[in-house]
């Protein structure tokens, strides 16, 4: 029997994340661009769309993303949503390369590119709040969302991860 992971995500390839970066750097702040690049100076961060989390998601849906992993599925990046907490960009997820619709069960598919340390989960609430779906949480202070001025289409892998 195989155990459960923590998360599937769709990680994004470095030159995904060049083009997430260039396309969100327009529209931050000064200072929240420093945060986003002091962040992802860590090598150990890896850019990703949570897909399912084993503390959120029902062990039946991640069947499915154990039959797509390794598949490489289309990210539409939206808008940034910031707060004194994180910065994270809405996503739509699209197709994967071959045409199959891989499932996303985060209720505000994102990818978080600046977080205070051990605040990762709190992106879910910033975007809840931002993009006006109530959440179980409240964002920190003033929640500013920016959209981006081009929808930027990037590529990321589905994986599991089990730490």
């Amino acid at each position: 029997v195989q155990s459960a992971p923590l998360y599937a995500g769709l990680h994004l390839d470095s030159q995904a994340e060049a083009q997430l970066r260039a396309s969100i750097d327009g529209v931050l702040s000064e200072e929240l661009r420093q945060r986003v690049e002091a962040h992802l100076r860590d090598k150990k961060r890896r850019l990703h769309v949570t897909l399912w989390h084993v503390q959120r998601d029902s062990m039946a849906a991640l069947s499915q993303l154990r039959a797509a992993e390794g598949r490489r599925v289309g990210i539409e990046l939206c808008a940034v949503a910031a707060d004194e907490v994180c910065v994270a960009v809405s996503v739509r997820v699209l197709p994967a390369e071959d045409g199959q619709q891989v499932a996303c069960y985060n209720e505000h598919p994102h990818i978080t590119v600046w977080c205070q340390p051990g605040r990762a989960v709190h992106s879910n609430e910033l975007l809840a709040q931002a993009l006006g779906g109530g959440g179980g949480g409240e964002a920190a202070g003033a929640v500013a969302l920016l959209d981006l001025p081009e929808r930027t289409r990037v590529w990321g892998s589905v994986s599991l991860h089990y730490s």
